[in-house]
């Protein structure tokens, strides 16, 4: 399975939703500072947030960081008191299903801050929702998660960076994860396969 397009919300340059198609040649154009960079970046930074040794929801350590701070990805123009989230959905539309996170730095129940997923949402490709979930503090390892939808009792789930997995993976998440209803090959489908980007 692979990639066919990025949603990213609050990102650099970008306060409204901002959707990347992904060809196998994706041209990028625009004035200066529109924001091309960064979304040349986010490609190479999604795909070192897969990776089995990532501990956080996203690798700053990636060389598409480029030493930047979970602050330092967020829209340009936000103040104190705006969304401090990064909202970025992967569409796959081999599965017809789209992958949503909230990705957030918490100070408060975890010091130092960790970049950690505060929601997780699975959506059809017409955007009907079938699996959501929500992080309740506080911060341990695996997250513990209140079922949304389906409506159930709160569950523990572990990200590998943005890959769910762990004993909290319900059948109705990994089989929308990964071709073979394993969670643990979770990671197969959030892979993106190589895009010529210019």
């Amino acid at each position: 399975p692979r990639i066919d397009a990025i949603t990213v919300q609050n990102y650099r340059a970008f306060a409204g939703p901002q959707k990347l198609i992904l060809r196998p040649l994706t041209l990028l154009y625009g004035g200066n500072n529109a924001g091309k960079s960064s979304l040349a970046r986010l490609l190479p930074l999604i795909a070192d947030s897969t990776s089995e040794d990532q501990a956080g929801a996203l690798n700053l350590s990636s060389p598409a960081a480029r030493g930047a701070s979970f602050a330092d990805l967020l829209w340009r123009g936000r103040s104190t008191s705006d969304d401090q989230r990064l909202h970025l959905t992967l569409h796959m539309a081999e599965r017809q299903v789209h992958y949503a996170f909230d990705i957030y730095e918490d100070p408060i129940h975890n010091i130092p801050a960790q970049v950690i997923i505060r929601a997780f949402d699975i959506t059809d490709a017409s955007g009907a929702p079938f699996v959501g979930m929500r992080w309740t503090p506080p911060l341990s390892s695996p997250q513990r998660f209140e079922q949304i939808l389906p409506a159930g009792p709160p569950i523990l789930l572990s990200f590998r960076g943005l890959v769910p997995e762990g004993p909290g993976l319900a059948p109705e998440i990994a089989r929308h994860v990964d071709p073979d209803h394993a969670a643990g090959d979770a990671l197969a489908a959030l892979e993106l396969e190589e895009t010529s980007l210019w």
